[in-house]
């Protein structure tokens, strides 16, 4: 009898858990709006994680699926769920506009975006005189016409929009609909975006690594070497090459292109 009763306490406190898996989370935009709007018809929110990461998480991927128009500036985006609402939202018809520090190229999954036409937009410092590399620091993302199109919003804080970021290191997120505050907001990212260079045939370095290894392979294969004969009588010397054709054949770039086709990389032309 004990352990039936310690058994329906331990469902019980465990029903808000579930009630949050299997029912608000089906809706990410539902989820958005019933947890950013306050009692007043406002958004002025903070999160922390990884404590609030659940949260967090389907708020933002609720704020991507609901926005007609996208413009951030991110250090970093290397979480696939945020890549993957991003291009979604793209095929669907929203105009997405994203800048990034360097450091994000180190990710394979930002590969992704391009194909999705996204470009990567890679920050450019404005003062190209010092003697370091400046960095783009910020994690911000304003979503305009979210919730049919009533409100738009800025995301802001400390939070890289990464696995650690998001479920790992301790940071925090604000989300605002103040209009002086986003205008703020898109007064910079829009500044960060003009500067902007593209990144023009994006290739990661593990996949640069991959084309040459393959490319390096068959032009070994088909290596011709020619070498000097030593003449009958005459002291026979170390042979010498004189003509190497390292003439690529044809198969090379079907194969790399299949390669790269199967990890996504941008098809050699």
């Amino acid at each position: 009898m004990g352990r039936e009763i310690h058994g329906v306490s331990l469902i019980i406190l465990l029903m808000p858990f579930f009630s949050f898996y299997a029912g608000e989370s089906h809706d990410p935009v539902a989820f958005a709006r019933t947890h950013l709007i306050d009692e007043h018809n406002h958004i002025n929110r903070v999160l922390f994680s990884p404590d609030d990461s659940a949260i967090i998480e389907q708020t933002i991927i609720g704020l991507i699926r609901t926005s007609q128009e996208i413009k951030g500036a991110l250090y970093l985006l290397t979480y696939q769920p945020f890549i993957k609402e991003f291009i979604a939202a793209k095929k669907r018809g929203a105009k997405i506009e994203l800048v990034f520090d360097k450091s994000a190229l180190a990710s394979k999954f930002i590969y992704d975006l391009p194909y999705a036409g996204i470009p990567l937009l890679m920050y450019d410092p404005a003062d190209s005189t010092r003697n370091f590399q400046a960095l783009m620091h910020l994690k911000t993302v304003i979503f305009y016409g979210a919730f049919s199109g009533a409100r738009n919003i800025v995301a802001f804080g400390s939070m890289n929009w990464s696995g650690n970021g998001l479920k790992r290191n301790s940071d925090h997120i604000n989300f605002s609909d103040d209009s002086h505050l986003v205008a703020k907001f898109d007064n910079t990212i829009s500044g960060l975006l003009k500067r902007a260079k593209a990144q023009v045939n994006p290739v990661s370095k593990k996949d640069q690594v991959l084309q040459k290894f393959v490319k390096d392979s068959f032009v070994n294969k088909h290596r011709k070497v020619v070498i000097d004969k030593p003449q009958s009588g005459k002291k026979k010397s170390s042979p010498k090459k004189i003509n190497i054709l390292a003439k690529q054949p044809k198969v090379i770039p079907v194969v790399v292109r299949t390669l790269c086709t199967m990890r996504r990389v941008v098809k050699i032309r």
